[in-house]
Protein backbone atom coordinates (compact mmCIF):
# COMPACT_ATOMS: atom_id res chain seq x y z
CA UNK A 1 0.00 0.00 0.00
CA UNK A 2 1.33 3.34 -1.14
CA UNK A 3 1.93 5.99 1.60
CA UNK A 4 2.40 9.83 1.46
CA UNK A 5 5.64 10.92 2.82
CA UNK A 6 4.87 13.15 5.85
CA UNK A 7 6.94 16.14 6.33
CA UNK A 8 7.37 15.89 10.09
CA UNK A 9 9.10 12.69 9.84
CA UNK A 10 11.87 15.04 8.80
CA UNK A 11 11.46 17.04 12.29
CA UNK A 12 11.21 14.64 14.87
CA UNK A 13 13.97 12.16 16.48
CA UNK A 14 14.27 10.04 13.73
CA UNK A 15 15.99 12.84 11.61
CA UNK A 16 19.21 11.67 13.55
CA UNK A 17 19.05 8.18 12.01
CA UNK A 18 18.82 8.57 8.09
CA UNK A 19 18.91 4.52 8.38
CA UNK A 20 16.02 4.42 10.40
CA UNK A 21 13.77 7.36 8.53
CA UNK A 22 14.85 6.00 4.91
CA UNK A 23 13.41 2.70 6.29
CA UNK A 24 10.35 3.77 8.05
CA UNK A 25 9.28 5.21 4.84
CA UNK A 26 9.85 2.39 2.69
CA UNK A 27 7.82 0.26 5.56
CA UNK A 28 4.53 2.68 5.26
CA UNK A 29 4.75 2.03 1.26
CA UNK A 30 4.99 -1.90 1.46
CA UNK A 31 3.01 -2.65 4.41
CA UNK A 32 -0.67 -3.88 4.72
CA UNK A 33 -3.88 -2.20 5.05
CA UNK A 34 -3.01 -3.11 8.79
CA UNK A 35 0.02 -1.55 8.58
CA UNK A 36 1.28 -5.19 8.43
CA UNK A 37 4.76 -5.99 6.55
CA UNK A 38 4.83 -9.95 5.81
CA UNK A 39 8.19 -9.64 4.39
CA UNK A 40 12.06 -10.77 5.54
CA UNK A 41 14.41 -7.59 5.61
CA UNK A 42 16.08 -9.22 2.41
CA UNK A 43 13.01 -9.23 0.55
CA UNK A 44 12.30 -4.91 1.62
CA UNK A 45 16.00 -4.54 0.00
CA UNK A 46 15.46 -5.75 -3.09
CA UNK A 47 11.66 -4.62 -3.57
CA UNK A 48 13.40 -1.39 -2.53
CA UNK A 49 16.89 -1.41 -3.87
CA UNK A 50 18.09 -0.63 -0.60
CA UNK A 51 21.16 -2.30 0.28
CA UNK A 52 20.50 -4.98 2.61
CA UNK A 53 22.54 -3.60 5.44
CA UNK A 54 21.02 -0.32 5.57
CA UNK A 55 17.70 -2.37 6.34
CA UNK A 56 19.10 -4.62 8.87
CA UNK A 57 19.89 -1.46 11.03
CA UNK A 58 17.30 0.95 9.92
CA UNK A 59 14.59 -2.03 11.57
CA UNK A 60 17.06 -2.33 14.38
CA UNK A 61 16.82 1.10 15.19
CA UNK A 62 12.98 0.95 14.43
CA UNK A 63 12.26 -1.87 16.80
CA UNK A 64 14.63 0.04 20.36
CA UNK A 65 12.77 2.37 22.62
CA UNK A 66 12.79 5.89 22.01
CA UNK A 67 12.22 8.09 24.63
CA UNK A 68 12.18 11.35 22.62
CA UNK A 69 9.19 9.72 20.08
CA UNK A 70 5.97 11.79 20.29
CA UNK A 71 3.93 8.90 20.99
CA UNK A 72 5.12 6.68 24.19
CA UNK A 73 3.15 4.33 23.17
CA UNK A 74 5.44 0.95 23.62
CA UNK A 75 7.97 3.30 24.49
CA UNK A 76 8.30 4.78 21.31
CA UNK A 77 9.01 2.47 19.74
CA UNK A 78 8.00 2.62 15.49
CA UNK A 79 7.40 -1.06 15.22
CA UNK A 80 7.44 -4.32 16.60
CA UNK A 81 7.83 -8.34 15.67
CA UNK A 82 4.58 -10.04 14.38
CA UNK A 83 5.21 -13.32 15.88
CA UNK A 84 8.25 -12.84 18.04
CA UNK A 85 9.27 -16.14 17.65
CA UNK A 86 10.37 -15.53 13.90
CA UNK A 87 13.11 -12.65 13.06
CA UNK A 88 10.93 -10.83 10.38
CA UNK A 89 7.54 -9.67 9.87
CA UNK A 90 6.69 -6.13 11.67
CA UNK A 91 3.79 -4.15 12.51
CA UNK A 92 3.97 -0.04 12.32
CA UNK A 93 3.13 0.38 15.87
CA UNK A 94 1.48 3.92 14.96
CA UNK A 95 -0.55 3.37 11.94
CA UNK A 96 -3.27 4.53 12.62
CA UNK A 97 -1.75 8.04 13.71
CA UNK A 98 0.23 7.92 10.16
CA UNK A 99 -3.25 7.43 8.76
CA UNK A 100 -4.94 10.76 10.66
CA UNK A 101 -2.32 13.05 9.37
CA UNK A 102 -1.95 11.84 6.27
CA UNK A 103 -5.37 12.01 5.71
CA UNK A 104 -5.78 15.74 7.36
CA UNK A 105 -3.43 16.79 4.73
CA UNK A 106 -5.10 14.95 2.35
CA UNK A 107 -8.20 16.42 3.38
CA UNK A 108 -10.12 13.50 3.63
CA UNK A 109 -13.30 13.42 5.85
CA UNK A 110 -15.56 10.51 4.73
CA UNK A 111 -15.86 7.87 7.63
CA UNK A 112 -13.55 4.73 6.97
CA UNK A 113 -11.32 6.08 4.25
CA UNK A 114 -7.88 4.83 4.07
CA UNK A 115 -5.82 7.47 4.09
CA UNK A 116 -2.60 5.63 3.07
CA UNK A 117 -3.61 4.60 -0.96
CA UNK A 118 -1.93 6.67 -3.94
CA UNK A 119 -3.09 9.84 -4.28
CA UNK A 120 -3.60 9.57 -8.14
CA UNK A 121 -6.47 7.22 -7.50
CA UNK A 122 -8.13 10.06 -6.08
CA UNK A 123 -10.14 12.25 -8.13
CA UNK A 124 -8.10 15.00 -9.30
CA UNK A 125 -4.79 14.22 -6.74
CA UNK A 126 -1.49 13.73 -8.31
CA UNK A 127 1.27 11.12 -6.58
CA UNK A 128 3.67 14.25 -7.02
CA UNK A 129 4.40 13.99 -3.32
CA UNK A 130 4.82 9.45 -3.45
CA UNK A 131 6.46 9.89 -7.09
CA UNK A 132 5.33 8.36 -10.21
CA UNK A 133 7.26 5.96 -12.81
CA UNK A 134 9.03 8.14 -15.64
CA UNK A 135 6.15 9.69 -17.34
CA UNK A 136 5.58 9.24 -20.98
CA UNK A 137 5.73 12.99 -21.63
CA UNK A 138 8.99 13.74 -19.48
CA UNK A 139 11.53 15.83 -21.47
CA UNK A 140 14.71 15.75 -19.66
CA UNK A 141 16.75 19.43 -19.80
CA UNK A 142 19.09 18.68 -22.67
CA UNK A 143 20.39 22.15 -22.64
CA UNK A 144 21.37 21.55 -18.75
CA UNK A 145 23.49 18.29 -20.29
CA UNK A 146 24.96 20.31 -22.70
CA UNK A 147 26.01 23.39 -20.59
CA UNK A 148 27.81 20.79 -18.02
CA UNK A 149 29.20 18.64 -20.86
CA UNK A 150 29.80 20.22 -23.88
CA UNK A 151 30.36 16.98 -25.52
CA UNK A 152 28.11 14.75 -24.52
CA UNK A 153 25.37 13.82 -27.10
CA UNK A 154 22.26 15.03 -24.95
CA UNK A 155 19.65 13.64 -27.12
CA UNK A 156 21.31 10.11 -27.26
CA UNK A 157 21.90 10.17 -23.18
CA UNK A 158 18.44 11.23 -22.77
CA UNK A 159 17.06 8.11 -24.51
CA UNK A 160 19.53 6.21 -22.21
CA UNK A 161 17.86 7.64 -19.46
CA UNK A 162 14.92 6.85 -20.20
CA UNK A 163 15.82 2.91 -21.48
CA UNK A 164 17.22 3.01 -17.98
CA UNK A 165 14.21 3.89 -15.96
CA UNK A 166 11.65 2.02 -17.69
CA UNK A 167 13.35 -1.05 -17.31
CA UNK A 168 13.50 -0.44 -13.40
CA UNK A 169 10.63 -2.62 -11.71
CA UNK A 170 8.96 -1.88 -8.50
CA UNK A 171 10.00 1.04 -6.34
CA UNK A 172 12.81 1.42 -7.88
CA UNK A 173 11.83 2.98 -10.78
CA UNK A 174 9.29 5.60 -8.88
CA UNK A 175 11.13 9.07 -7.87
CA UNK A 176 9.29 12.38 -6.72
CA UNK A 177 11.12 14.50 -8.73
CA UNK A 178 12.19 13.32 -11.87
CA UNK A 179 13.77 16.50 -13.31
CA UNK A 180 16.05 16.66 -10.36
CA UNK A 181 16.85 12.66 -10.90
CA UNK A 182 17.79 13.97 -14.65
CA UNK A 183 20.07 16.42 -13.40
CA UNK A 184 21.52 14.01 -10.98
CA UNK A 185 22.18 11.61 -14.20
CA UNK A 186 24.29 14.03 -15.73
CA UNK A 187 26.27 14.75 -13.15
CA UNK A 188 26.95 11.11 -13.06
CA UNK A 189 27.63 11.33 -16.11
CA UNK A 190 30.58 13.43 -15.83
CA UNK A 191 31.70 12.45 -13.05
CA UNK A 192 32.16 8.72 -14.08
CA UNK A 193 33.24 10.14 -17.32
CA UNK A 194 30.68 7.43 -19.18
CA UNK A 195 28.26 8.70 -21.52
CA UNK A 196 26.90 8.97 -25.08
CA UNK A 197 29.48 11.84 -27.14
CA UNK A 198 29.34 13.57 -29.88
CA UNK A 199 31.19 12.07 -32.71
CA UNK A 200 34.33 13.29 -34.28
CA UNK A 201 32.03 14.64 -37.04
CA UNK A 202 29.89 18.03 -35.61
CA UNK A 203 26.70 17.01 -38.02
CA UNK A 204 23.65 16.72 -35.79
CA UNK A 205 22.76 13.13 -37.70
CA UNK A 206 26.82 11.63 -36.59
CA UNK A 207 26.55 8.87 -34.60
CA UNK A 208 26.96 8.85 -30.59
CA UNK A 209 30.44 7.29 -29.32
CA UNK A 210 30.03 5.54 -26.00
CA UNK A 211 32.82 5.53 -23.03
Amino acid sequence: MAAQILPAMFDGSLRDDWRALVTLQQLLILCDAEGRIEMTAQAIAARTGIPLDLIIEGIAALEQPDPQSRTPDFEGRRIARLDPRRVWGWRIINFRKYQTEISKSEGITAPGEFALVPPESRAGKKLSRLGTRLPEDFRPDLEYARQLIPDIDAVSESERFRDYWNAQSGQRGVKADWPATWRNWIRNCRDRDKYARKSASTSAHAAPVFR
